[in-house]
């Protein structure tokens, strides 16, 4: 299925993979993890600067390969960051990813979290953000 919108925020919330294109060109194809924390150029960085990372990133989008500590919080991997922010706040630095859905389980520590908000804190994109407004030229498609 190919599903063309303007609108970033719902390309990531249904996309399994996102085509960004300017003038009918494709300028980065991937999914909504991989557009997001990779822009492939400034002008996907500056259209997609609106979206709330910690709302939009899973926590299978960040986990790596290995065990996690046995004193480690359990999260499912399409649970978005945002959810960690209770249990980060309470002291967990640990957590044990669980598979969900194409997400893969595994090891996700806090800093790898953090990294993210810090990333979307010096764009604007960490917790908070509007919907990008519609730009000519660009759209997402769900795969």
């Amino acid at each position: 299925i190919v599903f063309i919108t303007h609108d970033i925020m719902e390309a990531c919330r249904i996309a399994d993979r996102i085509a960004l294109m300017d003038q009918g060109r494709i300028i980065q194809i991937g999914t909504p993890a991989e557009v997001l924390l990779n822009p492939a150029d400034d002008y996907v960085a500056e259209f997609t600067a609106d979206v709330a990372l910690a709302r939009v990133i899973c926590c299978g989008d960040l986990v790596r390969p290995g065990t996690a500590a046995d004193n480690a919080a359990e999260v499912a991997a399409d649970q978005p960051v945002e959810t960690l922010f209770a249990a980060i706040a309470g002291g967990a630095r640990d957590f044990r990813v669980t598979p969900s859905g194409r997400r893969p389980g595994g090891h996700l520590a806090m800093a790898q979290v953090l990294d993210v908000l810090g990333r979307g804190a010096s764009t604007g994109q960490g917790t908070g953000g509007n919907d990008r407004a519609a730009r000519p030229g660009a759209a997402g498609h769900a795969g």
